[in-house]
């Protein structure tokens, strides 16, 4: 009994074992790992030798006990295997290398550790290595290639079907296209991986490649950090890839230092000529890498004591070529230029015979407005200060217009009359001139023919609201940052809305209008029912005027292609009353443009639809004149009023003796009672001494008989009712009481049972009359 006490003792400590290492596999480290692998054999040990002892004790003719004991060693065998081969996986992961999970393989202890040559680092967890997606580039095929070879086609543990699955999830493009037609079967993968050699392993076409960017490497104009850094980084990397490849380059070092000098800026390619020690040996590769290295350095520590990229200025010589200085004081960051400079005498682009600048210039004052600006223009001179050494665009001058601040100069400034009087286009004038309440109104209608008419995006979305579905016209817009809604829309739908502060910029950063509110709404689309995008729209009194400006001829639709057109009615001038921005506009946008309609209309596919955009020619728009107006109003008594309220001394307001008595009672004799209802007396001009108001109680009664005579809502069980007959006088209507009364969803009483002479019916309060209790 004993041995086989001993025996469930053992096996009940591996089973133990197993349950206590199970849970803990994956954070163990190597060495825990192999301790506790040496602790598991020497149970294992043990079982199966208590097993050996107490299997011949056990009587033959216990079968039950027999069995027992077998049932007990078996699953100890299962526990051990269990645990060995989890031992074993985890130790391959973490150390790189199989240990063998026999019963005679070695444990290596911490003495052996330190006297190896290089000592196994345990616990330690690296990230998983995986390879980049190829893309068919010949440079990336090498790394890809052995990449791929190391991490899926050596793994023993892949088959060749999940290896061929990796392989085409790695993969884009004319590879993916390759790796396509082989079969997603075991055979496929060598198929596939040798369609991939023969296409990409091409030497040739590697090392040309290699070649190809040698020699297009970039020209460095000015001497930086960084630009010095990559050209010596690529043409490293071309050394490498030609050496890998198993190009002889022993002998290149004249190309190398060749292709390397000619791209160097002067002052780099000077101090590299003056490193050298001889004028007649070629220079080594290896040389010229040591000083761009030594060079960078330099170019780096200069630029963090400075706090800048240190550049090289040049100066015009007198032979006319520019030259950079190579003297630097040791007293000041200044470089000392020692050139003799040539300079050319300063004169005017405008008359060229006196020296002085264009605003000096007689010719240019005496000119008009718009011929100093035609003046300007021609000889590409800046519109804000006259210089001809850059352009407005890039004008530092702290100065703008002295009259209407634009960013010009005040001598080509030109008054709106002018600026309407010098249109090209317009035709047939008529100038205006009105005075009106101490306005100034100046006008100019000029008849512009247009030949095209331009076709925006539109569409027509739906926004559910309240479970409910309108159907409104919106513009596509790409450049807006926001979506907007009319105001209109907006009480229509009554949308409810928050209150926020913002402003809405437009062309030439001017200010179009002033958002107040914004509300949330839910756009969705007429083709597909299951869409909804959530939006926060920006509410303006008005969009945009009507899209497009003039209907275009029907018999437009009949030539287009066979679409599903966004908006059906994309011809006929309407208004706007939802733009979608940028903000959801990547949500709506699908695949799919059609290009060159009609020569110059484009068609993109969205979810409601494809929409038209661009210019419709002049035979398909109904010609209409079209007038433009130039509107300028300057309204002086505006002005005036607005400096009068701001300029008037307040008023202190001034009570007279009524008011001061009607304000002292207020606060005197004004309650609030228990039933929170405010007490509040009224001011007599004479306090009356007798209350003698008359007989008012039959007026009373008539007042309250009125109200009896519609139906009332506080009607309650038990409440005395008289039914109304249409076929009946009212004094034989029938007299009933309430015994049950039927609430709606909004909590009204609309019908009630009542209980008569007759028997129980069921009315509508509307036939009744509630007889009150108190008259």
């Amino acid at each position: 009994m004993e041995s086989i006490k001993a025996f469930i003792r053992a096996a009940d400590a591996i089973l133990e074992f197993e349950e206590s290492f199970a849970p803990t596999a994956n954070n163990q480290s190597a060495y825990s790992l192999e301790v506790q692998q040496a602790e598991l054999k020497s149970l294992w040990a043990e079982v199966k030798s208590e097993y050996k002892l107490c299997l011949p004790k056990v009587d033959a003719s216990d079968t039950k006990t027999v069995e027992d004991i077998k049932l007990k060693y078996t699953n100890s065998y299962h526990a051990y295997v269990c645990c060995a081969a989890l031992m074993g996986e985890h130790m391959h992961n973490l150390t790189g290398f199989n240990q063998s999970p026999s019963s005679n393989s070695t444990i290596i202890q911490p003495e052996r550790l330190q006297q190896t040559a290089e000592p196994v680092r345990y616990s330690l967890n690296l990230p998983p290595c995986d390879t980049e997606i190829f893309h068919g580039d010949v440079l990336q095929w090498p790394s890809f290639r052995d990449l791929f070879a190391a991490i899926y086609g050596n793994n023993s543990r892949l088959s060749p079907v999940e290896k061929l699955f990796h392989l085409n999830q790695k993969t884009r493009g004319e590879a993916k296209a390759i790796v396509s037609k082989a079969p997603l079967t075991n055979d496929g993968f060598a198929l596939a991986w040798n369609n991939l050699l023969c296409r990409y392993e091409n030497k040739r076409v590697l090392v040309n490649t290699q070649l190809n960017l040698l020699f297009k490497l970039p020209h460095i104009s000015t001497e930086s950090e960084a630009e010095l850094r990559n050209l010596q980084r690529e043409i490293n990397s071309c050394i490498s890839a030609l050496q890998i490849h198993g190009i002889n380059i022993d002998s290149w070092d004249a190309l190398f230092t060749y292709l390397c000098s000619i791209r160097l800026p002067d002052y780099t390619l000077s101090l590299w000529e003056q490193s050298l020690d001889s004028d007649s040996e070629i220079p080594k590769w290896v040389e010229l890498d040591k000083f761009l290295t030594k060079r960078v350095k330099t170019l780096e520590r200069v630029s963090n004591l400075k706090g800048e990229s240190i550049t090289q200025p040049k100066v015009q010589s007198a032979d006319g070529e520019g030259r950079t200085p190579t003297l630097q004081s040791r007293t000041g960051s200044k470089p000392i230029n020692s050139h003799h400079v040539k300079t050319n005498s300063l004169k005017c682009k405008l008359c060229s015979s006196q020296a002085h600048i264009l605003k000096s210039c007689q010719r240019f004052i005496e000119m008009q407005p718009n011929a100093r600006l035609n003046a300007v223009r021609k000889l590409h001179v800046c519109l804000n200060c006259l210089s001809d050494t850059h352009e407005v665009k890039d004008c530092k001058s702290m100065f703008n217009c002295a009259k209407c601040k634009q960013r010009h100069h005040t001598m080509i400034h030109r008054d709106q009359s002018e600026e309407i009087a010098q249109s090209p286009a317009s035709t047939d004038p008529t100038e205006i001139s009105t005075k009106s309440h101490m306005a100034s109104i100046k006008a100019k209608v000029s008849n512009v023919p247009t030949s095209q008419s331009m076709l925006l995006g539109t569409a027509m979305v739906t926004i559910c609201h309240n479970e409910n579905t309108f159907t409104v016209r919106a513009l596509i817009d790409s450049g807006s940052e926001g979506t907007f809604i009319t105001n209109s829309l907006q009480k229509r739908l009554n949308l409810t809305s928050r209150k926020v502060s913002a402003r809405v910029s437009g062309l030439n950063n001017t200010v179009s209008g002033r958002v107040q509110t914004v509300c949330s709404i839910t756009i969705g689309s007429p083709r597909n029912k299951g869409l909804k995008l959530e939006a926060e729209a920006l509410v303006l009194p008005k969009l945009t005027g009507l899209l497009p400006s003039r209907s275009i001829n029907p018999s437009i639709v009949k030539r287009l292609p066979n679409i599903p057109l966004a908006d059906n009615n994309f011809h006929t001038s309407q208004k706007v009353d939802l733009l979608i921005g940028g903000d959801i506009y990547p949500k709506i946008i699908l695949n799919g443009v059609k290009s060159k309609i009609f020569g110059s209309l484009i068609a993109q596919r969205t979810v409601f639809g494809w929409i038209l955009t661009g210019s419709v020619p002049s035979e398909e728009t109904k010609n209409k004149p079209t007038y433009v107006t130039y509107f300028n109003e300057v309204s002086l008594d505006n002005q005036l009023s607005k400096f009068q309220e701001l300029e008037e001394i307040p008023k202190k307001p001034f009570f007279t003796v009524e008011e001061q008595y009607c304000d002292r009672l207020y606060s005197k004799t004004t309650i609030r009672n228990s039933e929170a209802r405010y007490i509040v007396s009224l001011p007599f001009k004479v306090v009356p001494t007798e209350t003698t108001f008359g007989a008012s109680r039959h007026i009373a009664l008539k007042q309250k008989r009125k109200k009896w005579k519609h139906s009332q809502q506080n009607v309650q069980v038990n409440d005395l009712v008289v039914v109304r007959a249409k076929n009946l006088p009212p004094n034989e209507w029938r007299l009933g009481r309430i015994t049950k009364i039927y609430p709606g969803m909004d909590q009204r009483v609309r019908v009630v049972d009542i209980k008569t002479q007759r028997g129980l019916i069921c009315k509508p309060i509307t036939k009744n009359v509630i007889i009150p209790n108190q008259c």
